[in-house]
Protein backbone atom coordinates (compact mmCIF):
# COMPACT_ATOMS: atom_id res chain seq x y z
CA UNK A 1 0.00 0.00 0.00
CA UNK A 2 1.14 3.88 -1.20
CA UNK A 3 1.88 6.08 1.62
CA UNK A 4 2.16 9.75 0.91
CA UNK A 5 4.50 10.05 4.05
CA UNK A 6 7.22 11.67 1.42
CA UNK A 7 5.18 14.09 -0.88
CA UNK A 8 3.47 15.73 2.31
CA UNK A 9 6.78 16.47 3.93
CA UNK A 10 8.20 17.78 0.99
CA UNK A 11 4.64 19.48 0.97
CA UNK A 12 4.87 20.87 4.42
CA UNK A 13 8.47 22.31 4.21
CA UNK A 14 7.63 24.36 1.24
CA UNK A 15 4.33 25.68 2.17
CA UNK A 16 6.51 26.67 5.88
CA UNK A 17 9.04 28.62 3.31
CA UNK A 18 12.04 26.99 5.67
CA UNK A 19 15.01 24.81 5.09
CA UNK A 20 14.67 20.99 5.73
CA UNK A 21 16.99 21.18 8.43
CA UNK A 22 15.12 24.26 10.03
CA UNK A 23 11.55 21.95 9.70
CA UNK A 24 13.25 18.79 11.16
CA UNK A 25 14.60 20.90 14.13
CA UNK A 26 11.08 22.29 14.83
CA UNK A 27 10.58 18.08 15.95
CA UNK A 28 13.78 17.66 17.57
CA UNK A 29 15.11 15.86 14.32
CA UNK A 30 19.08 15.96 13.29
CA UNK A 31 20.20 17.56 9.81
CA UNK A 32 19.68 15.49 7.09
CA UNK A 33 16.72 13.16 8.42
CA UNK A 34 14.11 15.43 6.72
CA UNK A 35 15.85 14.78 3.63
CA UNK A 36 16.10 10.97 3.92
CA UNK A 37 12.34 10.80 4.20
CA UNK A 38 11.11 12.96 1.29
CA UNK A 39 13.83 10.65 -1.07
CA UNK A 40 12.02 7.33 0.65
CA UNK A 41 15.48 6.43 2.21
CA UNK A 42 14.23 6.51 5.56
CA UNK A 43 10.32 6.70 7.05
CA UNK A 44 9.83 8.95 10.42
CA UNK A 45 8.85 7.26 13.56
CA UNK A 46 5.38 7.06 14.79
CA UNK A 47 6.17 9.72 17.44
CA UNK A 48 7.65 12.03 14.75
CA UNK A 49 4.72 11.59 13.19
CA UNK A 50 2.52 12.41 16.13
CA UNK A 51 4.26 15.74 16.59
CA UNK A 52 4.26 16.64 12.98
CA UNK A 53 0.30 16.31 12.89
CA UNK A 54 -0.44 17.48 15.82
CA UNK A 55 1.64 20.55 15.22
CA UNK A 56 -0.33 21.06 12.26
CA UNK A 57 -3.43 19.83 13.39
CA UNK A 58 -3.90 17.12 10.98
CA UNK A 59 -5.30 13.58 11.23
CA UNK A 60 -2.37 10.87 10.81
CA UNK A 61 -4.32 8.56 8.36
CA UNK A 62 -4.32 11.82 6.32
CA UNK A 63 -0.79 12.87 6.40
CA UNK A 64 0.01 9.09 6.08
CA UNK A 65 -2.59 8.26 3.63
CA UNK A 66 -3.66 11.17 1.26
CA UNK A 67 -1.78 14.12 -0.32
CA UNK A 68 -1.86 17.22 1.60
CA UNK A 69 -2.58 19.11 -0.97
CA UNK A 70 -5.88 17.55 -2.11
CA UNK A 71 -7.11 17.90 1.35
CA UNK A 72 -5.52 20.76 3.10
CA UNK A 73 -6.57 24.54 1.87
CA UNK A 74 -3.67 26.73 0.97
CA UNK A 75 -4.86 29.45 3.37
CA UNK A 76 -5.59 26.97 6.16
CA UNK A 77 -2.06 25.89 7.37
CA UNK A 78 -0.57 27.23 10.22
CA UNK A 79 2.57 29.37 9.86
CA UNK A 80 5.47 28.86 11.97
CA UNK A 81 4.79 29.92 15.25
CA UNK A 82 5.88 32.68 16.89
CA UNK A 83 8.13 30.97 20.00
CA UNK A 84 9.81 28.83 17.11
CA UNK A 85 10.72 31.88 15.04
CA UNK A 86 11.66 33.81 18.21
CA UNK A 87 14.25 30.73 19.46
CA UNK A 88 15.11 30.32 15.96
CA UNK A 89 16.76 34.14 16.54
CA UNK A 90 17.89 33.79 19.79
CA UNK A 91 20.35 30.33 18.69
CA UNK A 92 21.70 32.51 15.93
CA UNK A 93 22.18 35.45 18.20
CA UNK A 94 24.07 32.93 20.59
CA UNK A 95 26.12 31.48 18.03
CA UNK A 96 27.21 34.90 16.49
CA UNK A 97 28.18 35.80 20.20
CA UNK A 98 30.62 32.53 20.66
CA UNK A 99 31.74 33.73 17.25
CA UNK A 100 32.92 36.98 18.69
CA UNK A 101 33.90 35.95 22.09
CA UNK A 102 36.25 33.72 20.53
CA UNK A 103 37.75 36.42 17.92
CA UNK A 104 38.29 38.47 21.09
CA UNK A 105 40.08 35.96 23.23
CA UNK A 106 42.04 35.62 20.21
CA UNK A 107 42.91 38.83 19.84
CA UNK A 108 43.67 39.43 23.42
CA UNK A 109 45.94 36.46 23.74
CA UNK A 110 48.02 37.86 20.83
CA UNK A 111 48.15 41.73 22.46
CA UNK A 112 49.11 39.70 25.32
CA UNK A 113 52.01 38.10 24.10
CA UNK A 114 52.96 41.24 22.52
CA UNK A 115 53.54 42.68 25.73
CA UNK A 116 55.57 39.52 26.85
CA UNK A 117 58.10 40.62 24.37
Amino acid sequence: MRNYIPENILYLVNRMNCSQNEFGAMFDLNNGAINSYIVRKALPKIETIQKICTYFEINIDDFINKPLEDIIPKNMLQEPKDDYKRETEIIELLKQSLLDKDKIIASLERELEAYRK
